[in-house]
């Protein structure tokens, strides 16, 4: 299948994985691949922004992308890193990533807070510095599909509760 190429960099633009969106992935199977042998990779919109301070954490590279688009680097008038994981169930190591970041906004799509999923990734990250952010529809589709913009996101980010 044809498919989009993402390159995941880590420090300093350090290549860590490549992951490939296929555009017409088999009935039944995931859309998404890594490269075969590597660890799944957390996307970082900016590799050269240290992850300390303010981080927005998403799933997916895509929507991270997406949103940093829209909102920029300082969104709510400070800076703030945006980070996408792979899954709702991100590796330690991409959460030890995250260890000197505060506070830490958490915004995964929808079904993560349905399914528990979002609860287990604030508490892995320690829920005292974790910002919950909730939206309607997946942060990506409500600019992409539904016509907002950053605006919109930021009003989601200003309502986020603490863990």
């Amino acid at each position: 299948s044809p498919a989009l190429t993402i390159p995941h960099y880590g420090d300093a633009w350090s290549l860590t994985n490549v992951q490939y969106r296929l555009q017409q992935p088999p009935p039944g199977a995931g859309k998404y691949r890594q490269t075969a042998g590597l660890p799944a990779a957390m996307f970082r919109t900016e590799p050269e922004q240290a992850l300390t301070g303010a981080v927005l954490v998403v799933e997916g590279a895509i929507k991270s992308i997406v949103l940093y688009q829209h909102l920029g680097s300082a969104p709510l008038g400070f800076p703030l890193a945006i980070v996408g994981i792979p899954s709702k169930a991100p590796s330690a190591a991409m959460l030890a990533a995250l260890q000197d970041a505060e506070p830490v906004y958490v915004l995964l799509d929808p079904d993560a807070y349905q399914d528990g999923s979002a609860s287990r990734v604030a508490g892995r990250l320690g829920r005292e510095r974790v910002r919950v952010v909730k939206t309607p529809v997946k942060p990506d589709d409500l600019i992409v599909i539904y016509g907002g913009d950053g605006d919109d996101i930021k009003h989601y980010l200003r309502q986020a509760v603490t863990a």
